[in-house]
Order: C-alpha cells, then structure tokens, then sequence
C-alpha cells in the first residue's frame, strides 16, 4: 500500500506541486522499505528502491539537485545489485536508463567529466539488453539519452536517431490504432510524448497520419479543461501545424467556462501565448475562430496571473499581447480603445520594472509599438520603435565586444570554438556579426596549437559559412602546413571532404600563383583520400577530385604534367556524370572550360549550349512561378475583405519580391480595392492602405480614389478630433499631390487639403509636433511647385519657415523630410544651403 501510494504521490508530483508531492512520495517508498526488505522480499525491494530513486530525481528538478541526485543514484544503484542477481534483466536495463539520467542531471552541477562517463557508461550497458532487434523502441530511447549525453558533456552534435521507411510502416498503424481506442485525452497525450522523447520524426510522421477531427472530437468530450490545455499545448510543442485543426469554438468555450477550476499558472500562461501566436500566424483558421482565440487567450492569461502570487514579467506580458490580439480584432468603439489602452498601461508598467532591472528591451515591445499605432498615436509609435531599436542595437554591440574581449583573453583554442559554436547555435546573425570583427591575427596562432585537425576544421568551416571573405585568411602556407600532416590522418571522409571543399571554394582569393597549385595540390591529396574512405562514392567525391584537378591543371605551365592532370580531371568528371542523380550535381561551366584548356572546342561549346539551354528553361519556369503566384495573390486580394489584411499580403510580397509587388499590382482591379476601402471603418487601416499603394503604385492609387472614397475620407477628416488621424491623412493628400499620375489641378487641390488639415491637427492638439510641422511644410512646398511670381515664392518661403522651424525642434534628422527640404532651397535658388543639407543626410546614411 505504502508503495503504490507513492507512486500516486509521484506521477502527481509530474503535473502540480513536485515538490511537495515528491516529499510525500519519498516518504511512502521509505515506509514501504521497512516491510519490503532485502532478506524477505528482494523484488519488491529492489522495485521500491527504484521507484524511490526516481522520487529524488523528479525532486531534483526542483531543489537541491546535487543532493537529490545522489540519492536517487546511491536507490539505483541498490536496486541494479538484486535485479543483475536475480537475473531480471528489464528491470535491469530499465534502472540504468533512469540511473544514466540522473549521472547527466548531476554532471551539470559537479564533476562533469567524471559523472558524464559514468551516464554514458549506464545507457551503453542498458543498451545490451535493449537490442535493436527485439526492443525497438526502448533501443531508440537509449540511443538518443547517449546522443544527449554527448551533445551535453562533448560538445558533440547530437544526430536523432531515425527509424527505417520499413520500420515505420510497421509500427504507424499499430500506434494509430492504440491512439483511436484510448478515449481519455491525458493517456494519449502521455502515449504522444513519450514516443516524442523517443523520436521526433517518428511522431511527427503519426500526426501527419492520424485523423485531427477524431482527436478534436475526444478534446470536445473531455471535461477536464486543464488536460485539454496540456493535450493542446503538447501538440502545439510538438508540431504546431497541426494546432489549427483540433481547435474549434466548442473547446475554447468549454475553457473559458471552467477557468476557475486552472491551475498550474506557468502552464496557462505558455497556453495563453501559444493562442496568441497562433492568432498572429499565417495559418488558416476558421472565420470565427480569430476572435475567440484571442479570447479565450485573455481569460487564460488573467487566470494565471491569479493563481500566482508574484505574477512574473512574462505573464503581464503574455497578458498585454491578449489585450492587443483582443483590440485589433474588435469593431471601433468604446470596447477596443478600452482593451487597447489597458494593454498600453500595462505595457508601460512592464517597461518601467525592467528599465529598473537593466532590460528594457525584454519584453514584446513591438506589439507595444502597434498598440500606439491602433490608438492613433503614430508619432509616438515610432519613437518608440527606434528607441528600441538602438538600445537593442547597443546592447548587441556591448556583447559582442565583451565576447571579443574573452575570445581574446582566451588561450585554449578548443574553448574559443566552443563559445563561438554555442552563440551560433542560439542566433547565426549575431554570429556572424561577432567573426566579422574578429582579428584573425590574434587567432591563427591559437589555431596553430591546436592538434586536432577536426577542431580545426569546424572552425574554419562556421567562418566558411556565414563569412567566406575572411576564410581565406586563415588558409595561408604555415596554416595549411600546419594540419595538413594531420588531415591526412583521419579516417572520417566527411571531414576530408569538408575540408577539400573549402580548399577550392576558397582559391579564386589566393594571391600567388605557387600558393595557389600548393592547395590544389593538398585538396587533390584530400579528395583522394575521400574515394577511399567512402564505401560507395557519389557523384559529390568525383566532382570535388575532378575540380581540384582541374584547378591545379590550369595552374600550371604547358607541358606533360599540365595535360596528364587535365586529362585525369576529365576522367572523374565522366565518372561523377555516371553516378549523378540529378543535372545539377555537376558543375558545368568548369567542365566546359576544361574541354577548353584540352583544346576540346567542339565539346566546350556542346556544354555551353547545354548551359544555355538550362538557364533558358531555369528563366522560363521562374516566370512561369511567378505568374502562378500572381495568379494566386491576386485571386486571394480579391475574396479578402478586409483592407489591413490585403495591405499585409502585399507588404509580404514587397519585402521579399519587389518586381513581382509591382506586377500584382498591376494586374489588381482598383475597383475592388475601392469597394474595400469604403466597407473599412477604422481610419488608421485606410491611411496606411493608400500610403503604401501610392509609394507603390500612383497610377494604381488614382483609379482607387473614387469620388466615394474621397467623400468617405473627407467625412472622416470633418468628424474626426484626433489629431494624428488628421495629420497622416494631411500627408496623404501631400503624397497624392506629389504622384506623377496627375493634373496641376488635382495636384493643387490635395495640396491645399493637406495644409487644412495638417493646421487643424495643430489647433487640436495643441502644440506644433515636429513631424505636424514637417506635413505643413511639405504640403505647404507642392503648392508653391504649381504657382508663378510672386505667388510662387510666397508660398515657398512660407514653407521654409515650417521646414526650418520643425529641424530646429527636431529630436532626430528622420523627423524632416530632408529630400523636400533640399528641393525648397533649390527653388528658392539658394544652392550652397541644399547642398549643406544634401551632405548632411547622405553622410548619415552612409
């Protein structure tokens, strides 16, 4: 009893309270150990000493792990004496499984080396027992627990174990079939982690197999809503595609309903971002789901922040974004300004405590950004947003000096490749940023002392790859001499291969011509060696030989040596044609050039014609996608009724392609833009609309401003007291007045009804903004364009007092449009002042 009470205490301890539940269980195994001893009872003992080290091991998670970590070893260790004895060989391995898992637990606290090996050496014995043939999946387990180790105590890349198409095909449907019998939603939850533990691909293959309506309908029958939560938030982790298919109103509903009963509030929290992430997702959701996503995202999140006694930053901060998610979706009123000024106050308060902590920037200020935008507040918005920008700008700039700094106190080289390994494995861009201002100087003679060539390699393939200009400098006569005795020593042809292959990628940036055939020479070596490595060469080992030859032929000076190594390159490139799968594997253009060097004319040109001949076929299927994917936008833009969603596709599209934006949008009906525009209520979602598409497209934007559009706009901008409403539309009509799509008059008229409503935006709020000031000037600069005499010059000169004016109050340059403020003075015939103001912001810009 004492000992199946414990278990019921520790399985409990895994989903709330762990500590206090594990204290509990621990309690109940040590009483159960009175009874079941040694001398009387040596299974059970041995079963309740295992279940005892599994107690202290969960307890680990939470408190004392280095204490509680030995304990569960010392439990284990007592139960593997009776099991061996008793020949229970399962039992055996399984105690070693959980025996290598707390060793890995405490090698991150003490002893690393020592307590690393004694884990691999506890999941390497598990894994005689566990044999591929009879224990598939346990073998699995076991295989990846010795991956982990690895990755965590060597630094080793951890490869997941695969299983064979065969395997799968086995196993899938009997795991299908074990999930579509179960009924209660935590049994297949827990069936569903436990095969992720194992293999991520292989789960993943079940849920791209298995039903989502059948396992939706199993969520709707639950009544639990906290194993909905955690069934939802595991699929989530897991394979997030799939999320969108099992929801549905019914289960948000059901959730929202019985809120009170959550508990576990770091769970509801994640919960409650995973909805708004997924509401913020391109994934297809049906039409009324959005809205009760977001919902069901706030209820979740107040929760969470109940149940905690100290709520933390990340859950007021999960909550501001349910606030914004909720706001955006709703119709304009009192209900959305009121969710998204909360989210604002709450916004602000998080800035305030981590401003205190020194992390300003950690928290999701590019939503706060947005809340200002959806509250009218644009010019704030963007203040905001470049503040950001440069305090994260900065911080990025403190880090990678202070890695400079220990990368160059650093003498062990290994270390150095582990610092850098580890921050690309968390972010490539930063990394990328951090070699670029490395001094290779200071590190070739650390690279110089390593011995292993295979360190060496990794670290000169991550320059290799994320910045290839500075590879060459590590590939110099004394480096290259340095591991070259030592290459040639390895038995793995990858890192021979990878090698060679940076060898030649790296030559066309060699300077000497004896430099040059010398690496030739060592990628030729390298290449070889390769072939006789690989059990079955492909047409990649052939090509890497055949172009080292080629380079190193080319190099030469005429004669027999030249042509014999020519002729031997041309040889592995006909072996490497033979065993390609695809046309691609084979370069070429340096296949043509050697026919040349082989004065093979005939052959050359059939090669360039072949080369032709693809990039011909390459450009016409690139059209052919290209005008598919119009097709498609296009079509989507049409059934898409709402504006801002139409402005985000396109924007999507500029931002990746702008010659293909530019063709969508000539192709668009500006009719249905134009019925769009009219249905849309919010007038920040119509300003930024017409912003984008008249910087994209004027003659577009002209056919779009129907007479009731500008009726409609004009009814907004008389109605509206909201002064950055009226300033973005003022810049508007500056924008429609500058298009070169239309009349003097019409040009005169948006000017002119810019100027009134910039003026108005000023009397209402008032003060003078600078960017308020910027929008008069400009407005005020386009009528002058269009006047002669004196009118002309009046105007201009009004407009250079608004210009100058706002620069002089300017918290920033980009808060004056300095291109218009050029052509002012350029009309105004004072060229020494637009040409200072000229070199003053294109300096900038460089």
């Amino acid at each position: 009893t004492q000992n199946n009470l414990g278990l019921a205490y520790r399985n409990l301890g895994e989903v709330e309270d762990k500590a206090k539940n594990c204290q509990k269980a621990i309690e109940a195994f040590q009483e159960a150990l009175k009874v079941r001893t040694l001398e009387e009872l040596p299974q059970d003992y041995a079963m309740t000493q295992n279940n005892l080290g599994a107690a202290y091991g969960t307890l680990s998670d939470v408190e004392s792990r280095s204490e509680n970590c030995q304990k569960a070893i010392k439990a284990y260790q007592q139960a593997l004496i009776v099991f061996k004895e008793m020949n229970l060989f399962l039992d055996y391995a399984n105690t070693l499984g959980n025996l290598g898992t707390d060793y890995l637990k405490l090698s991150g606290v003490e002893d690393k080396e020592k307590n690393c090996q004694q884990a691999l050496n506890a999941f390497k014995e598990a894994q005689k027992i566990f044999t591929k043939e009879e224990y598939r999946q346990q073998f699995q387990f076991i295989q990846d627990k010795i991956a982990q180790a690895r990755a965590h105590c060597f630094g080793e890349k951890r490869e997941e174990s695969q299983l064979s198409k065969e395997e799968l095909e086995e196993f899938l449907p009997k795991i299908q079939q074990q999930i579509q019998e179960e009924q209660e939603i935590q049994k297949i939850g827990a069936l569903i982690y436990n095969l992720f533990q194992q293999n991520e691909e292989f789960t993943k293959s079940l849920l791209q197999e298995f039903s989502m309506t059948d396992l939706q309908q199993k969520l709707e029958c639950e009544e639990n809503s906290q194993e909905i939560i955690r069934f939802l938030y595991l699929i989530g982790g897991i394979f997030p595609e799939n999320l969108p298919e099992l929801l549905s109103s019914t289960i948000l509903t059901q959730i929202q309903k019985k809120v009170n009963e959550l508990q576990e509030p770091d769970l509801l929290n994640r919960f409650a971002w995973l909805l708004c992430q997924l509401e913020s997702s391109k994934e297809e959701l049906p039409q009324s789901l959005p809205e009760e996503l977001c919902k069901t995202a706030e209820i979740v999140s107040r929760r969470s922040l109940d149940l905690a006694d100290d709520p933390p930053i990340g859950h007021l901060d999960t909550l501001a974004c349910c606030l914004f998610c909720q706001g955006k979706k709703l119709a304009e009123g009192k209900g959305k300004l009121n969710k998204l000024r909360e989210a604002k106050e709450l916004f602000n308060k998080i800035r305030e405590k981590l401003v205190e902590e020194g992390k300003e920037e950690a928290f999701s200020w590019r939503v706060m950004v947005q809340v200002y935008e959806l509250l009218g507040e644009q010019e704030e918005a963007e203040a905001l947003r470049q503040h950001f920008l440069q305090v994260i700008k900065k911080k990025e700039q403190l880090f990678i000096q202070e890695l400079q700094a220990k990368i160059s106190a650093e003498e062990d080289f290994r270390e150095i490749v582990k610092l850098i390994y580890s921050l690309n494995e968390r972010d490539k861009n930063l990394t990328q940023k951090l070699l670029q201002n490395l001094s290779t100087e200071e590190l070739i003679p650390k690279l110089h002392k390593e011995e292993n060539p295979e360190i060496i390699i990794a670290f000169i393939g991550l320059f290799f790859s994320l910045v290839p200009s500075k590879t060459i400098e590590f590939f110099s006569i004394p480096v290259v001499k340095k591991i070259e005795s030592s290459l040639l020593g390895i038995t793995n042809p990858r890192i021979l291969e990878d090698f060679a292959i940076m060898l030649f990628f790296s030559s066309d940036k060699i300077g000497k011509e004896e430099d040059l055939t010398y690496f030739y020479r060592i990628g030729e070596k390298l290449a070889r060696k390769t072939l006789e490595l690989v059990e079955e060469p492909s047409a990649k080992h052939y090509n890497i030989l055949a172009c080292h030859l080629f380079g190193l032929g080319k190099h030469l000076p005429e004669g027999s040596e030249r042509q014999e190594i020519l002729q031997e390159a041309k040889k592995f490139f006909t072996l490497a044609k033979k065993h390609m799968t695809h046309e691609n594997q084979i370069p070429w253009g340096v296949l043509a050039e050697l026919h040349e060097l082989l004065g093979e004319q005939q052959e050359a040109e059939k090669i360039k014609k072949r080369i032709q001949k693809r990039e011909k076929k390459k450009e016409e299927e690139r059209k052919a996608k290209q005008q598919q994917l119009i097709a498609e936008l296009k079509q989507t833009i049409i059934e898409e009724k709402e504006i801002n969603k139409v402005g985000q596709m396109i924007y999507s599209v500029v931002q990746k392609d702008t010659t293909i934006a530019h063709k969508l949008l000539e192709d668009i009906p500006a009719k249905s833009l134009t019925s769009k525009l009219l249905k849309q209520e919010q007038p920040e979602e119509i300003v930024q609309f017409l912003t984008l598409l008249i910087y994209l497209n004027p003659s577009l934007t002209k056919k779009v401003l129907s007479e009731a559009l500008l009726e409609k706009i004009n009814s907004i901008t008389e109605e509206t007291t909201n002064h950055q409403v009226l300033n973005s539309f003022a810049w508007l009509f500056f924008l429609f007045g500058s298009a070169p799509e239309i009349t003097k008059e019409e040009a005169t008229n948006f000017s002119v009804q810019g100027e009134k409503l910039v003026k108005k935006a000023i009397r209402i709020a008032d003060e003078e903004p600078v960017a308020y000031l910027d929008t008069l000037a400009c407005c005020l600069l386009c009528q002058g364009k269009l006047l002669d005499g004196k009118a002309r010059r009046a105007k201009l000169e009004e407009a250079e007092q608004f210009f100058l004016k706002a620069k002089e109050q300017r918290k920033d340059d980009e808060s004056v449009t300095w291109e218009a403020l050029v052509e002012l003075f350029e009309l105004l015939g004072k060229k020494e002042k637009a040409e200072e103001i000229r070199a003053q912001f294109i300096n900038k810009e460089i």
